[in-house]
């Protein structure tokens, strides 16, 4: 069975993934629960994670102790910051989980339905699935990036 499209979109979740851990690395301690657009920027990076292993079948992995579901659902301002340590062993999880998730995928898979998704009432295929594995941590990456380059710094991008 073919897993070239499988692949290619799996390695854009995985880049995705990758800036979160560069966002991680390279932003600095004073910056780490700085606000940027409502949020800690943290709880941007929690969240763009959550949200991945969230949409992806199979069991949820644990996300960093002491973070509330209205935290990681970005409905209540985190105060409780994580450390860099702890949301990096927490992204470290969810790659294996979605890397698990796309061995089990081949192509031909790629129109059935997302069950996880849809048990929540989200009519999402597998495609649309990696899709947003893709797309949505990039939303949240920006709002790092700016925040470093407001204090002028280099981006991740």
């Amino acid at each position: 069975m073919s897993r070239e499209t499988v692949d290619s979109l799996a390695a854009g979740a995985f880049d995705a993934l990758g800036l979160l851990k560069s966002l991680i690395d390279q932003l600095p301690d004073n910056l780490w629960t700085e606000p940027i657009g409502t949020w800690p920027v943290w709880q941007h990076i929690v969240h763009a994670l959550w949200g991945n292993d969230f949409f992806t079948p199979g069991p949820a992995v644990p996300a960093p102790e002491g973070l509330s579901i209205e935290v990681l659902r970005l409905m209540d301002k985190g105060t409780n910051a994580p450390t860099k340590a702890q949301i990096s062993a927490y992204l470290a999880d969810v790659r294996t989980k979605i890397e698990n998730f796309a061995k089990g995928v081949s192509d031909s898979d790629l129109n059935q339905p997302n069950e996880k998704a849809k048990s929540i009432g989200l009519d999402w295929n597998l495609t649309r699935t990696f899709a947003i594995l893709v797309s949505h941590p990039y939303y949240h990456i920006g709002y790092g990036d700016a925040l470093m380059r407001n204090n002028g710094l280099s981006g991740v991008f």
